[in-house]
């Protein structure tokens, strides 16, 4: 059993924590990103955005599943593309994306999908987001990273 702490060793572990919490987060976010380009995937699944709202309907006579004529977009979206983006920095900040293909490929329009072109008559069908599901996986695992944090700085 461990000696009992004075309270000025109780106060230092204490101030400990709040110098060195959450410490780092990096790892913990980068997990996050494979949770929420799973999500991501399920918006294409299900052609709902992340809160489940069905995607509007086309109105041309193409058959294919809604932005998914070549799959590129979605796998860039699902961090499978070659214009996939995800960014993890100071274990604060996770970016995930679709970065801008090159002039003439389907993912110039990655944009236009996910907010709309009123002006070309081309509907919104947001396709980023995080579902209920990643956003539960993520804070599951940020918080096991934070209570493993905590454990180290009170070693």
């Amino acid at each position: 059993m461990a000696e009992p702490l004075t309270l000025d060793e109780f106060q230092e572990r204490l101030d400990r924590i709040g110098r060195e919490f959450p410490g780092d987060m990096n790892e913990a976010l980068a997990l996050c990103t494979f949770e929420v380009w799973k999500g991501i995937g399920s918006n294409f699944d299900r052609q709902a955005t992340a809160g489940g709202e069905a995607w509007p309907p086309r109105k041309d006579k193409l058959t294919h599943p809604l932005l998914r004529l070549t799959g590129a977009l979605e796998e860039a979206a699902t961090g499978q593309g070659a214009n996939s983006f995800s960014r993890v920095e100071n274990g604060d900040t996770l970016e995930i994306g679709v970065t801008k293909g090159a002039s003439g490929t389907s993912l110039g329009g990655a944009a236009v999908h996910q907010y709309g072109y009123p002006e070309k008559n081309i509907a919104q069908r947001e396709y980023l987001g995080f579902t209920d599901e990643a956003l539960d996986a993520c804070v599951e695992i940020l918080a096991d990273a934070a209570v493993a944090n905590i454990l180290e700085v009170l070693a």
